[in-house]
């Protein structure tokens, strides 16, 4: 992402990507991305806060259409961090370089209150060049959200259809079993195997729909 046409094509990529999933959805988008972006960037809703750019490069500003675009927030510049640590997350080995912030997580704007403290954690990065921090810090977060819970379909007390029952449970037996007889005339009246199956599933299910819900133990 160094060069314009890589950039460019790079960015024609992640729009095509976001333009193809379900926009309902939550969509959660982290790496590096190689851009600056602006510090208080967003026309009407704000996508970049806190960040240690007062100026956007050529890929920030197409990132920042981006995320006005598909509603998505810089969820890791809304964090303030600890006054002795500057929110960059990569350092040049190349001490007369500055360090900058071209790490970022972006999440929706409707699910971005659920994101708790993000940080940058430079541990791997100093287990794996050894003392000192170089190259790309670890941007973590952690997002909780609450889950929808599953509408369960309700089952049938196939119980009822057991030899040893009651009078009213031996007549709801009865009751089923002719509708599965008279369903099963109707498809004995069709000429097509698949049409006898479809009129079979019918009557089965006609037939269940009959029995009692079965009590939750």
């Amino acid at each position: 992402m160094h060069t314009e046409p890589a950039l460019v094509n790079t960015y024609f990529h992640l729009e095509h990507l976001l333009e193809e999933g379900p926009q309902r959805d939550a969509i959660v988008l982290l790496g590096d991305f190689n851009s600056i972006l602006q510090r208080f960037a967003g026309n009407g809703n704000l996508v970049v806060r806190r960040c240690m750019n007062t100026k956007r490069d050529r890929g920030g500003r197409k990132l920042e259409n981006i995320l006005e675009k598909y509603r998505l927030r810089a969820v890791c510049t809304y964090f303030k961090p600890a006054r002795s640590k500057a929110p960059c997350t990569y350092i040049n080995k190349v001490s007369s370089l500055a360090p900058s912030q071209i790490d970022y997580i972006f999440i929706s704007i409707a699910s971005s209150s659920s994101v708790r403290p993000c940080k940058v954690k430079w541990g791997p990065s100093m287990r794996r060049f050894g003392r000192g921090k170089y190259d790309h810090g670890l941007v973590s977060a952690v997002f909780r959200h609450r889950i929808a819970g599953i509408k369960r379909d309700i089952r049938k007390d196939f119980s009822m259809l057991r030899f040893d029952k009651t009078r009213e449970e031996h007549m709801l037996t009865k009751k089923c079993n002719q509708g599965v007889r008279t369903a099963l005339e109707t498809a004995a009246e069709a000429k097509d195997v698949d049409e006898k199956r479809r009129r079979l599933r019918r009557a089965i299910d006609c037939a269940t729909k009959l029995l009692p819900d079965r009590k939750r133990s």
